[in-house]
């Protein structure tokens, strides 16, 4: 087993990860970690990369374990688990559903085949103790991210889509996909193929054949990991990719605090120049590149129609154009009035208008003094989709009311402009 310890650049990524996630944690207490297995299951294949990312002295270190053999993995378990308990929370992405059961998988195999497959007997119970304790200390990304699928409409939670989508350059110039099966054809081929002539390992022919890429290069053929310092970069820079990608997706991470509440809003309107209002979001949150999101929303002066959804309690007149409430209008002739319709239960009112988001709109609020989004839309006709709301309502909404408000505008922004807002972050 070898360890590769080197220092990264990316230390202020690194924390504003921490701040974000873990306001109780400190950042040397927090650590990243990311698995590299040659199969999907545990029982088709092995852990042989495992790699760390940590503060040490403000700087941030990568810290890898790499089994140059299969015999060797249960050592390189070992050690990650004791360096792990340096730390206080665990952060992967996924590693809740992945990583950490296939380890468990890879233990159960120890403690049924190891003296089989390895030649020795394995400590198990250890290795168990010591994946129960990262266990107990894990903080899965994921569990942050797939809340934003619905609500900011993310096209997908797996990696690559995610690393693209917040910014990440990756740096590895060999796909990990292709380092994963020159890994499997030489370091594990021939000792597997030797191990399935003398023990009745049943998954020992996948193994090998299931995992290895028919059009891979023949050169590679030849080339021993050892002897070959271009493609064990290529592994381990992808499996700092990996890490890295842990600490650029807390961007959508940041907009998790968002869909809980954990932000505070400022809204600046212009009067004067009648065309827009912007939101500030803020957030207590250090080492950003801006702790600010600011969105500019465009206002309207204009003459609208507000149909009350409530029609069957007005009356409308045709000759002012105009529905009033029966609590009214039964003092009036009944010759200049008719029963409203959906289509005729409005009133016309000019104003400035700000455009309501349909997330918003949908929920039924109580914006003050019992009136709701829903009881009222204003809209340039019946037919169109588009609501509207005065801004003065708004802007002498309570400040929660407000926030709530702020809250629908900044998913209807994100979904429209997502990767934009993150690279910003």
């Amino acid at each position: 087993m070898r360890i590769y310890e080197y220092e990264s650049d990316r230390a202020e990524l690194f924390k504003m990860m921490s701040s974000t996630l873990f306001t109780d944690t400190p950042a040397s207490k927090v650590i990243v970690y990311d698995i590299a297995t040659t199969s999907f299951e545990a029982a088709n294949g092995c852990v042989f990369l495992i790699g760390t990312a940590y503060l040490k002295e403000g700087k941030l270190m990568i810290k890898q374990f790499f089994s140059e053999d299969i015999t060797e993995e249960p050592d390189m378990l070992k050690s990650f688990f004791k360096f792990c308990d340096n730390f206080d929370k665990i952060v992967s992405y996924k590693g809740d559903s992945f990583d950490i059961p296939y380890i468990a998988g890879r233990i159960g195999i120890f403690e049924k085949d190891g003296d089989k497959i390895l030649s020795s007997v394995v400590d198990t119970e250890a290795l168990t103790s010591g994946l129960n304790r990262v266990r107990e200390k894990s903080a899965d990304l994921y569990d942050y991210i797939k809340i934003l699928k619905p609500a900011i409409g993310l096209v997908s939670t797996k990696q690559d889509y995610l690393q693209k989508l917040v910014g990440q350059r990756l740096t590895q110039k060999v796909s990990g996909e292709n380092v994963c099966h020159f890994y499997v054809r030489h370091l594990a081929e021939n000792k597997l193929k030797m191990l399935s002539e003398s023990v009745s390992l049943h998954n020992a022919d996948g193994f090998i054949s299931g995992y290895i890429r028919k059009d891979l290069d023949d050169d590679l053929a030849h080339i021993e990991m050892s002897d070959n310092t271009y493609y064990l970069q290529d592994l381990l820079s992808s499996n700092a990719d990996s890490l890295l990608a842990v600490m650029y997706m807390t961007r959508l991470g940041l907009l998790f605090n968002i869909v809980s509440g954990r932000f505070d809003i400022n809204i600046i309107s212009d009067y004067t120049q009648k065309e827009k209002i912007s939101i500030e979001y803020k957030f207590d949150t250090d080492n950003l590149q801006s702790s600010v999101i600011k969105i500019d929303l465009n206002i309207f002066d204009k003459v609208l129609k507000g149909f009350y959804t409530n029609y069957r309690d007005y009356y409308y007149f045709p000759l002012e154009e105009t529905a009033i409430h029966k609590s009214v209008a039964e003092f009036t002739p009944s010759s200049s009035r008719k029963k409203a319709t959906p289509q005729t239960a409005y009133c016309v009112s000019g104003g400035i208008f700000i455009h309501i988001p349909k997330s918003y709109y949908n929920l039924k609020l109580t914006l003050g003094d019992g009136l709701k989004v829903t009881d009222i839309r204003y809209r340039e006709s019946f037919e169109s989709e588009e609501n509207f709301y005065p801004l003065s309502l708004i802007m002498n909404l309570p400040y929660e009311k407000q926030k709530e408000f702020a809250f629908h505008i900044f998913l209807e922004y994100a979904r429209e402009h997502l990767s934009d807002l993150l690279i910003s972050l």
